[in-house]
């Protein structure tokens, strides 16, 4: 199965994925309502992404936070 899945990506022209990939760069680049570019910070503290340190990203706290909100409310 994964050998026919690569063989159909390849299948597939070359500019066409690369549109694709355009594609989902600009919409996460862009609010989904307004369709306006998503502000860049321009702060001097370091970003942390869920990626490359998962541990410090306050991303990666979302469900923690989310139980402890819930467990809060009963």
């Amino acid at each position: 199965m994964r050998r026919e899945r690569h063989i159909l990506r390849r299948a597939v022209p070359a500019h066409v994925q690369t549109s694709r990939v355009v594609e989902r760069w600009w919409e996460s680049r862009h609010d989904t309502v307004t369709e306006q570019p998503l502000p860049i910070c321009n702060c001097s503290q370091p970003k942390l992404f869920s990626n490359k340190d998962s541990a410090r990203c306050e991303l990666n706290k979302f469900d923690d936070m989310m139980t402890v909100l819930h467990d809060s409310r009963h």
